[in-house]
């Protein structure tokens, strides 16, 4: 049973950001920082699990957080980078919707993607 402590909140992923990390991970960490981090187990819980210290564990979740803020910090770099390319008054966003609604929408964008690239080109050739 997962007890409480400020440790284990300040330190908690969702399944998915877990997920998005975990080639970055050393395989021999991955079941005991998941149990901590988003099964919400306490470290000493973990550490009595999988046979290992509490400091082992402790150092491990630190580890992989340190990893996720590196990954966030990266992935900002990225959209910045991404955006800088974009035309003026565009944005990037994940968009979860029906698919049938995605393939209308990406067929608008695909056309108002055209229509820049095609007045750009015009206003250089000017």
């Amino acid at each position: 049973m997962a007890t409480y402590n400020k440790f284990n909140v300040d330190r908690r992923l969702l399944s998915v950001d877990f997920d998005t990390i975990m080639p970055l991970l050393d395989a021999d960490i991955v079941e005991a920082t998941r149990a901590v981090m988003v099964d919400g187990c306490s470290c000493i819980e973990a550490a009595e699990r999988f046979n290992r210290s509490r400091q082992a564990i402790y150092g491990w979740v630190n580890g992989v957080w340190a990893t996720y803020e590196k990954y966030k910090e990266c992935k900002t770099i990225e959209y910045a980078r991404a955006r800088e390319q974009l035309p003026p008054d565009w944005d990037i966003e994940l968009l979860a919707a029906p698919e049938h609604m995605l393939i209308d929408f990406k067929h608008a964008v695909d056309m108002a993607r055209r229509k820049f690239l095609k007045d750009n080109a015009h206003a250089q050739n000017e």
